[in-house]
């Protein structure tokens, strides 16, 4: 099955709007920044994943995640909004949520990937 098929239109549009809003966020301090965006099937379940590498998440955002809206640039118009309405739709569609940090010291800078895996499973997890 197809993205479109697990969830509406509006929901897909408003993913599709929220996570690269973010990823943008993200990286509005980076000298180069780079965002990735993949549609399609991760071992034959339909998922978006979008990459950056831009600043890692706050810790207090991913501690808050799902439980209240927290923004680390309300000077530039941040409400934490974003992240809440993915966690909703994440939660609607009992989709699985990963978000991948890389922060070691090997890599040239930070790499962030949220997953959002349409397999009616609701897991969160993140990984570092």
């Amino acid at each position: 099955s197809t993205i479109p098929e697990k969830i509406s239109v509006e929901d897909f549009s408003h993913m599709l709007s929220d996570l690269p809003s973010n990823a943008l966020n993200a990286c509005r301090d980076v000298v180069s920044p780079s965002i990735q965006i993949y549609l399609g099937k991760t071992e034959g379940i339909s998922s978006i994943r979008i990459c950056n590498n831009g600043s890692i998440f706050h810790r207090d955002v991913l501690q808050n995640l799902g439980l209240a809206r927290y923004t680390t640039h309300p000077e530039t118009g941040g409400s934490g909004i974003g992240l809440m309405d993915i966690w909703m739709l994440k939660e609607r569609y009992k989709a699985t949520l990963f978000i991948d940090e890389v922060t070691d010291s090997s890599s040239a800078q930070p790499y962030t990937s949220i997953n959002i895996l349409f397999n009616h499973k609701k897991i969160k997890h993140k990984y570092n």
